[in-house]
């Protein structure tokens, strides 16, 4: 068993066991795939290569450009341009890509700090 797979049985479901009440133990909710996505509403092929290399550093895995399937008159979209790229997750990399998540980038992440209040409010 991996690190993920051993803090997902130990800690995560024991959580939700407590937290939440549960007619059945199918119905705890778990992880099958991940969806990575970048949607651009002006299709630059500048935008859409810098996306989908973003994506491969991010999940070391390739993307695919994903088209448009209908007419977009406002956004000026043909039918089939490329208009973003998309990548699907399973299985051991999915588990590797959201434990680099949990350990690497959300730590890094800064919290908004509150804001204090000066003076007396009456």
């Amino acid at each position: 068993m991996s690190f993920f797979e051993i803090y997902n049985f130990t800690i995560i479901k024991y959580d939700l066991v407590n937290t939440f009440t549960y007619q059945d133990l199918t119905q705890m909710p778990s992880l099958k795939k991940i969806i990575l996505n970048f949607g651009y509403p002006k299709s630059k092929l500048k935008n859409l290569i810098s996306g989908l290399l973003a994506l491969e550093f991010l999940s070391s895995k390739k993307g695919k450009i994903t088209k448009s399937r209908h007419l977009n008159i406002f956004l000026k979209i043909k039918k089939g341009n490329p208009v973003g790229c998309k990548l699907v997750l399973k299985k051991s990399i999915m588990t590797l890509f959201y434990l680099k998540l949990l350990t690497s980038i959300f730590p890094k992440i800064k919290r908004p700090q509150s804001h204090q209040v000066h003076g007396d409010f009456k």
